[in-house]
């Protein structure tokens, strides 16, 4: 990874957000842009881009795996699935696992990528038996928090499940300001037909969107493994942008809206997508 630029003395009223962008033309994603490509703007105001990373920035992954009583017949493919995340992690990346049914279980925290994270990986899995009823929320919430832990700044929490919430303690409103307010993507696949009644896909479409990541659905569980490493290349052709924005100092939070805008080299404008806003905390007195 090219060296970056120190990001600043960072006092409690400034904090750092970042984002994942994706860059299309025409539908079609746009790799090799530069820095000098992009546009941050927040409020309506340009600010500098103080981190820049196009793909190769090292990722903090919590995958959230869905263990609760529906995903019997799922299991053996979410296995399957943990082995090609675990082995699509490059030098410099991490892995920590948490699972839930009605609970959340702590299942490893993070570790670095290595030639024995997959065996681990699969042990930890093993003595996860898919029972019980449904506590998305509360998961992703934990994972969330887990973030803080990450020892890089491209934080992602991999959600997969088949099914709606039905045991948590957090609401689905509550677990999306949460995700508004950190600097985490969600990334997302759901083992069923979006179209399908009861299903809740606006659920993970609604944690993507808050974080600009991307919920994709597969009815398929056999598929699940194939679905998961496309995803997980997506994600890697993503671009990643960090710049620092002032703290409220009204004693409250506020949301700050963002634009991310890029232009080709042929002086296109490039559709982008991204986070569209953040809530700042306020700052320490």
């Amino acid at each position: 990874m090219a060296a970056q630029p120190p990001v600043a003395d960072f006092r409690a009223d400034v904090n750092l957000v970042t984002l994942d962008v994706s860059v299309t033309q025409d539908g079609v994603p746009v790799p090799g842009l530069n820095k000098g490509a992009f546009t941050v703007a927040v409020d309506g105001r340009p600010k500098e881009i103080r981190i820049f990373e196009s793909g190769s920035a090292p990722l903090s992954i919590v995958a959230v795996f869905d263990q609760s009583r529906s995903m019997r017949m799922s299991w053996t493919a979410l296995q399957r699935s943990a082995q090609v995340l675990t082995g699509s992690l490059k030098d410099g990346d991490e892995l920590a696992m948490v699972t839930f049914n009605e609970h959340v279980y702590d299942r490893m925290p993070y570790h670095a990528a290595s030639p024995q994270l997959m065996g681990l990986a699969r042990d930890v899995l093993d003595e996860a038996k898919p029972d019980g009823q449904t506590a998305l929320y509360d998961a992703v919430t934990r994972a969330v928090n887990h973030s803080a832990d990450a020892h890089t700044e491209r934080r992602i929490v991999l959600v997969i499940s088949d099914g709606a919430d039905s045991a948590s303690k957090a609401t689905q409103d509550e677990v999306v300001e949460l995700l508004r307010s950190h600097n985490v993507a969600v990334y997302a696949l759901g083992l069923f037909d979006p179209t399908e009644i009861g299903t809740k896909a606006r659920v993970l479409r609604a944690m993507a969107e808050a974080t600009g990541g991307i919920a994709l659905f597969e009815p398929d569980s056999s598929k699940l493994p194939v679905r998961l490493d496309s995803l997980l290349q997506t994600l890697r052709a993503r671009y990643f942008l960090g710049v620092l924005v002032n703290a409220p100092t009204k004693g409250k939070r506020e949301i700050r809206k963002l634009r991310v805008g890029a232009i080709a080299p042929d002086g296109k404008h490039l559709r982008t997508h991204h986070r569209p806003e953040f809530i700042l905390e306020a700052a320490v007195q």
